[in-house]
């Protein structure tokens, strides 16, 4: 809720807290008790997220392909190029480039 935009008090109000104060610490207390995830665990979950969509894209590809879509065909292609550049620059696959500015 508080990624939302919601104050302590909605929450509060929301979940039966006595008080904005009791229901910041519930938060706090979640948190240290689920250590964030690892920039590694992120990007894992991330590029799985990536694969998927690709896999899935490259599907409707092929059978905009075999029914003679090429409108379609083109979407998906572009959106399939799209995802594996995202996942190449994911992994580190992608030197930045050099901008020279006069």
């Amino acid at each position: 809720m508080a990624a939302t935009g919601a104050t302590w008090q909605e929450i509060a109000d929301q979940l039966g807290y006595r008080s904005r104060q009791a229901a910041s610490q519930a938060v706090k207390r979640l948190g240290n008790r689920n250590p964030p995830e690892t920039v590694e665990q992120a990007r894992a979950k991330h590029d799985n997220a990536l694969r998927l969509l690709q896999r899935s894209n490259f599907t409707r590809y092929l059978t905009a392909l075999q029914a003679g879509d090429d409108g379609t065909a083109l979407h998906y292609s572009k959106e399939i190029r799209s995802t594996v550049a995202e996942r190449a620059k994911l992994v580190g696959a992608v030197a930045p480039s050099q901008a020279v500015v006069d």
